[in-house]
This record gives C-alpha cells, sequence and structure tokens, in this order.
C-alpha cells in the first residue's frame, strides 16, 4: 500500500467533498489518475516507492561493488602471471 504525502497544500475531492491536505500530510484514498497527475506536479511524493528505490539503489551498489572486486582479483591474477620474477640464487 502506498504511503501518498502532500509535499505543498493539495486541494482534493473526496466522496463529493473538497478537501485541502497540509504538506506533510497523508493523503487520503485518490484514484489512480489523481495520483498520477500529482505525482507528475510533484504536489505529492509516495513513501513506498521512495524506500523502494532506495534498497534497489543499495542493492544495485552491492552488485557493481562485488563486479569491481572480482575484476580487481582477476587483473592483479593476470599482472601477477605475467611479472618478471626475481632471479635465482646459486
Amino acid at each position: 500500500m502506498s504511503k501518498l504525502i502532500a509535499l505543498v497544500a493539495v486541494a482534493v475531492m473526496v466522496e463529493g467533498v473538497r478537501q485541502v491536505i497540509a504538506p506533510g500530510d497523508e493523503l487520503p484514498e485518490l484514484s489512480e489518475h489523481d495520483i498520477k497527475e500529482l505525482k507528475h506536479s510533484g504536489s505529492i511524493k509516495d513513501l513506498a516507492e521512495e524506500a523502494d528505490a532506495e534498497k534497489a539503489a543499495t542493492k544495485a551498489e552491492k552488485a557493481a561493488s562485488a563486479d569491481f572486486e572480482r575484476e580487481k582479483k582477476a587483473i592483479a591474477a593476470a599482472q601477477a602471471s605475467i611479472a618478471p620474477k626475481a632471479p635465482v640464487k646459486k
């Protein structure tokens, strides 16, 4: 369930009654069209969407870090295999 928060004063019609939602307050149940338009205008934000986006960004960052470390080890191994060896003393 989405938790929609007003970023500015938002006037909405709920069950035929006009309501003004103050910034920071949660919006009542709205139609998908109203939600889409209010998001598009920047008047509201969806806390659930923001949390999901943050989780996805964290997951992507961890995956990128793991890829980087894997490549770093592969490059180090490749460089070690072609590095000149110290002469053997007799």
